[in-house]
């Protein structure tokens, strides 16, 4: 949950069972759904961000295919042997 964060009100439909055991375990509903709805939102916009993108995504994945990686050396360590002749 946000601390600071303005809040507002809302209506949630969950299985009676839910509430119950929810309630009988004294958790916090409200912060366990605000943290659940805000990991969801953040995977539907790394979703998002991924369909937006995809063509550049695809072009840079054809360019390192023919041209291999620009930090290959730098990414395989100094010790690996990679761009070395």
């Amino acid at each position: 949950m946000n601390v600071g964060t303005a809040r507002k009100r809302t209506t949630l439909t969950l299985a009676e069972t839910t509430i119950a055991n929810a309630r009988r375990l004294n958790l916090n509903m409200s912060a366990i759904a605000d943290a659940a709805i805000q990991d969801a939102v953040r995977q539907a916009q790394r979703e998002e961000w991924k369909q937006e993108h995809a063509d550049a995504l695809a072009a840079q994945d054809d360019w390192q295919d023919q041209h291999g990686h620009p930090f290959r050396a730098i990414m395989a360590g100094p010790f690996s042997g990679a761009g070395q002749s």
